[in-house]
């Protein structure tokens, strides 16, 4: 049993039938396909209209520089933090083919450590992020 209306499923983003499939108000295959980028058509899906010149070319070089570690926050992190710490320094643990390379020089978030992890009592420790 189905609580409240029963609907049919909208979206803005896309239309089709037999003939034509329609996005964002454009046909696919007359007016996008072969006509657009791929950055303008992804621009296009997310804000409803065609990028200016400038938004194109600021969605193609964020797309060029993230593409060899792909979308995801840990990535965007660490890049934004070197961004504005260029000396800071953090590596994250699992990502090391070789730990031999790193040496630890302390441990941040303690509070979150899991029992199992086994920290060298000689690091200097901080609960939460280091002040300063």
């Amino acid at each position: 049993m189905k609580i409240g209306k029963a609907t049919v499923p909208r979206t803005a983003i896309c239309t089709s039938d037999e003939h034509t499939i329609v996005v964002r108000g454009r046909d696919l295959s007359k007016e996008l396909i072969g006509k657009v980028s791929f950055v303008e058509h992804f621009f296009l899906l997310l804000n409803a209209r065609m990028p200016s010149a400038g938004e194109l070319a600021v969605v193609n070089a964020t797309l060029v520089a993230i593409a060899e570690h792909g979308l995801v926050p840990s990535v965007q992190a660490a890049r934004m933090t070197f961004a504005a710490a260029p000396d800071a320094v953090a590596v994250h643990a699992a990502s090391l083919d070789d730990p031999s390379q790193f040496r630890p020089q302390a441990v941040t978030y303690a509070v979150r450590a899991h029992a199992w992890d086994r920290m060298d009592p000689a690091l200097e420790t901080f609960e939460r992020m280091p002040p300063g």
